[in-house]
């Protein structure tokens, strides 16, 4: 599995999508970038940190979003079919970064004094649960989604209709955040994918409806964005995390909404924000452990120096899977 796979098929890959998603997907794995980074720490209890925070937090959730409604816009083969692609599809990224980054955990489990019964016992436990690990924090969205679509394709079987899933999925996620206990945030995680992925499984079901439409208008979109970053600014967490639901379904309504003509910068946008999100905690280890000599370093420097080297590393890896493409079609 490589980074980004069949990236050299840009007419099946931009058909039956929408290009204002790609756009916005590349700006939210900046966002992530920040949060592994924290570039803003200098502000933290300032409005200005709150008012980022809100922004910061619209990331992993229009991520789902976009995993559940590109999955279910294909049209191609059988909705089964492409549930069941996509978990095995999601088991070998899964695997594939979790031996990447074995170094860097391995590394972290040697300067906090871990035994090696302690390492591996720990390494077994996160890979099923939390899906994270030392500085491979951002891996825990692929385990997330083998679970979730997987839960999905056993409710389909079921004959469960997409609105009963969402349905499903708001309960679960409702429950897991208002019933905090210790280890909760993985639960929270693991609804928190199950909801906005059967989310956008529900809006790829109800393309065309009118209501849908309108709430991705750009004056619906600004108030709420106004809206979040000043409840994130004056509010308490609880309220927050009202405001950042909605303010991640608008903002993805909004994006869906964009009609834009397909271009290669649009392909480009989209594969380099998954390599970005997946290879900027390389870049964050390298930095701080081999050429800052802090681990646990963070700062605008972390930021810049992780950002722009996945950004330079992107249109690399593009360019040279769409050179390995043609060379295989030939």
């Amino acid at each position: 599995m490589t980074v980004c796979e069949n990236m050299g098929d840009f007419s099946l890959q931009t058909r039956n999508r929408a290009n204002g998603i790609d756009i916005v997907k590349f700006v939210m794995a900046v966002f992530v970038i920040a949060i592994h980074t924290h570039p803003l720490d200098v502000f933290y209890g300032t409005r200005l940190f709150d008012a980022c925070t809100f922004f910061f937090e619209l990331a992993v959730p229009f991520f789902f979003l976009s995993s559940g409604y590109l999955l279910f816009t294909r049209h191609t083969e059988d909705i089964g079919k492409r549930l069941n692609r996509s978990v095995k599809r999601s088991i070998k990224q899964y695997l594939l970064w979790s031996v990447i980054y074995l170094p860097t955990t391995i590394y972290f489990a040697v300067i906090q004094k871990q035994t090696a019964a302690q390492t591996v016992t720990r390494y077994i436990y996160d890979f099923f649960t939390a899906g994270e690990h030392a500085n491979a924090w951002q891996l825990w969205y692929l385990l997330v989604l083998i679970y979730t679509f997987s839960a999905i394709r056993v409710l389909i079987r079921l004959k469960c209709k997409p609105q009963r899933i969402a349905a499903m999925a708001y309960v679960l996620f409702a429950a897991a955040q208002w019933f905090a206990f210790p280890g909760s945030a993985k639960l929270v995680r693991a609804t928190m994918g199950f909801f906005y992925i059967s989310l956008g499984m529900l809006f790829a079901q109800s393309d065309g409806n009118v209501f849908l439409h309108r709430l991705g208008s750009l004056p619906v979109f600004a108030a709420s964005t106004l809206a979040g970053v000043s409840a994130f600014m004056f509010l308490s967490h609880g309220a927050r995390a009202v405001f950042s639901a909605l303010g991640a379904i608008l903002l993805f309504l909004f994006a869906k909404r964009l009609r834009l003509k397909d271009r290669f910068v649009y392909f480009a946008l989209r594969k380099s924000s998954t390599i970005m999100y997946l290879t900027h905690m390389l870049f964050v280890s390298f930095y701080c452990i081999v050429l800052r000599g802090e681990p646990y370093k963070t700062g605008p420097d972390v930021f810049v120096f992780a950002l722009a080297s996945t950004l330079l590393l992107s249109p690399i890896v593009i360019f040279w899977n769409q050179k390995q493409k043609r060379s295989r079609s030939e």
